[in-house]
């Protein structure tokens, strides 16, 4: 007869348990890795990319343009206004600064 070692009985023990945690682990990732990819929703969104105003006869170029210092000699703004007077004007009242904000927002709409 065959005499079985302590040792032996351990080792394979440990072996099948080892094998009963790593397989359905292994099922488990290969799950996550298919390729069935669902983007329904995100290929019904549309995003607006940003917007350029250009037209030199209306005298509207991009904002912020260093174009805008034209003409200027004390080194401030010199946006195209209406009426240099109507302080309403945001574009009055931006002339009156020696440059464009680098963390502000802007509008010109």
């Amino acid at each position: 007869m065959n005499k079985i070692k302590s040792g032996e009985i351990t080792m394979q023990l440990r072996h099948r348990i080892i094998s009963m945690v790593i397989v359905p682990f292994a099922a488990l990732a290969l799950t996550a890795c298919s390729d069935d990819k669902s983007t329904t929703v995100q290929d019904g969104i549309v995003t607006a990319g940003p917007i350029s105003n250009y037209d030199l006869a209306e005298s509207i170029i991009p904002f912020p343009n260093d174009l805008l210092f034209q003409g200027s000699v004390t080194g401030t703004l010199n946006i195209p206004v209406d009426d240099p007077a109507d302080l309403s004007d945001p574009k009055v009242a931006m002339n009156g600064v020696d440059g464009f904000s680098t963390n502000a927002p802007m509008s010109t709409g």
